[in-house]
């Protein structure tokens, strides 16, 4: 143990000498970044439709009718809905057939015995409160792919200010201890330019990200659709400040 700490104050004292060393006008690059919490005050929720039959149109009128009909239903319930449809797609159904080879051998073909027609309906929200009813009574026509929870735009651009100033304040702090480390004061370096987008602002979800699930209730009958619970949870809003200083 008093080998290490003996090391460490060689270090410290090694590159308190050299920094005093430096002279007038030397660089040091120094980064700051701060970490806010926010709550997901929107969801993106992705449905879709598909049906399989042998005959090809069957099967895209009834996804394109379950698709009208969620739409339409959405447009006159809900206002201020995101709608978007995508990966609208068709492909051929295959069974397997046993027969045999030119030699007697037993085997398996596949053979086509239909069609399969999908697509999917994307929505994006920040009626948080209707939800789960929404989501409920689409589930009566459409099949859920998935929920997400995520900082809406305009969240984000309230608590701009507060990102920025957090960021700024670490890098302060982190001038500080720099100096500090390398015996000078921190009023020995002038800022030359400071970067606030050094890196892509990060909306990612924290630990406590958004997650929903399907309350179990005895007796239910089988054409009601119980509402499930939903927990938007949080994300983390990152910044990165880079700054340029130099020694007086």
């Amino acid at each position: 143990m008093k080998k290490i700490l003996g090391l460490f104050l060689f270090c410290v004292l090694t590159a308190s000498a050299h920094a005093q060393q430096m002279n007038a006008g030397s660089q040091v690059l120094v980064s700051g970044r701060a970490d806010i919490k926010v709550v997901n005050d929107q969801a993106v929720i992705s449905f879709y439709a598909e049906e399989v039959d042998k005959d090809k149109t069957l099967a895209a009128t009834r996804v394109n009718q379950k698709m009208k009909t969620s739409i339409e239903y959405i447009k006159q319930k809900y206002k201020g809905i995101e709608l978007s449809t995508h990966n609208y797609h068709s492909s051929q159904t295959y069974e397997e057939v046993a027969s045999k080879n030119a030699n007697g051998m037993p085997i398996v073909k596949q053979q086509a015995n239909g069609w399969r027609v999908g697509q999917y309906l994307d929505l994006k929200t920040r009626d948080l409160k209707n939800l789960p009813a929404m989501v409920a009574y689409l589930q009566k026509t459409l099949a859920l792919n998935n929920v997400r929870f995520e900082v809406s735009d305009e969240l984000s651009k309230r608590v701009e200010a507060e990102r920025i100033l957090a960021g700024y304040k670490n890098l302060n702090e982190r001038i500080a201890m720099i100096a500090q480390a390398m015996g000078r004061q921190a009023s020995d370096f002038i800022i030359d330019s400071v970067d606030f987008e050094g890196g892509a602002i990060d909306r990612s979800p924290d630990r406590t990200y958004g997650r929903f699930f399907t309350s179990t209730v005895s007796n239910v009958r089988s054409d009601k659709i119980v509402e499930p619970d939903f927990e938007p949870g949080t994300s983390v809003i990152s910044i990165r400040v880079d700054a340029k200083l130099r020694v007086k």
